[in-house]
């Protein structure tokens, strides 16, 4: 299978109707915001080029489509849409935000990432 015979489409309306990007990078700025109030020291180590959360800019750099057939709590696969947003300050890439959604659009989870392995 291609591409072409897969309905890309199809994924990128979802995505839309959804807005999945737009509550993506409102999410990764409202748990910025969260973890610099509950946990201001680890904030600044981790995020050291941070200053201000609102000079950190956030650019789309991946999203999946998982079917994961390993889980412990149900019977069925999981199925879910995961959407990655790197995270710059300054002109460095200074983390990841990942935020989960199921295929019914509902926010599943969300966290941060220091590096690409993911």
């Amino acid at each position: 299978m291609n591409t072409e015979q897969f309905n890309l489409a199809y994924l990128d309306k979802w995505m839309e109707d959804n807005k999945l990007e737009e509550r993506a990078k409102e999410g990764c700025f409202t748990y910025l915001e969260n973890y610099l109030i509950h946990h201001p020291q680890d904030f600044n180590e981790r995020f050291i080029l941070a200053e201000d959360i609102k000079n950190i800019e956030t650019e789309l750099y991946k999203i999946d489509l998982t079917i994961s057939y390993r889980n412990d709590f149900e019977p069925s696969p999981i199925e879910y849409i995961s959407m990655i947003l790197k995270m710059i300050n300054s002109e460095k890439v200074i983390g990841y935000y990942k935020s989960i959604f199921s295929l019914d659009g509902e926010e599943i989870d969300d966290y941060i990432l220091d590096d690409e392995t993911f």
